[in-house]
């Protein structure tokens, strides 16, 4: 598909309906996001998602892409984010385990959340004031998050994970490293510059 620069999310979803609540509901959440991400107010219409290629029109109808389906829906059985607790730093004892579904930015933010409810909270006081931090950046377990959903081969069936350990956090997207790129030979023996 990459070949022929085909995207398996502009592709149409056959059989999948385009319905007026679910259209709106994704037009609003839309707005809703750039609100809070502090972009400027933007009215995100029906037209909108059809630049965007989420929607397409084909002789006068609206047809669902892949994209629209994994926005709107749990309509995929892949499109799900698996997250877990592990006590110690291996999968041998479960300590919680949840299964995100629905639109995949949804599934972000209940991950996110899981996260953040899953590792620790320090506090330090400065003066009067009390500075909540997290052992690990918000920012950056969102970025993961966000970059294993964005970067997954949505040809694979397998789901995102998202794995809390005693002393790690580690994020599974299913697929490759992107355009044929590879991962790097380790040396056995460390290398070390002046």
């Amino acid at each position: 598909m990459e070949g022929d620069r085909i995207s398996w999310d502009e592709l149409t979803c056959v059989g999948y309906p385009v319905s007026e609540e679910a259209t709106e509901k994704l037009c609003q959440d839309i707005e809703k996001f750039r609100k809070k991400a502090g972009m400027s107010e933007h009215s995100v219409k029906k037209e909108q998602l059809i630049n965007w290629k989420i929607l397409k029109q084909s002789e006068g109808q609206l047809l669902a892409t892949n994209a629209y389906a994994l926005l709107t829906s749990d309509y995929f059985s892949f499109s799900k984010t698996q997250c877990a607790v592990f006590k110690g730093i291996d999968r041998a004892v479960f300590l919680d385990k949840r299964e995100f579904i629905g639109p995949i930015y949804t599934q972000i933010e209940e991950a996110v959340d899981f996260v953040l409810r899953n590792i620790r909270l320090g506090a330090t006081i400065d003066g009067l004031v009390r500075k909540e931090k997290y052992e690990l950046p918000p920012e950056a377990i969102r970025e993961m998050i966000i970059n294993a959903h964005c970067h997954r081969n949505l040809l694979d069936e397998s789901c995102i994970q998202v794995a809390v350990y005693d002393e790690r956090l580690e994020v599974t997207s299913p697929g490759g490293l992107y355009n044929g790129l590879t991962y790097p030979m380790r040396r056995k023996t460390p290398c070390f510059s002046s």
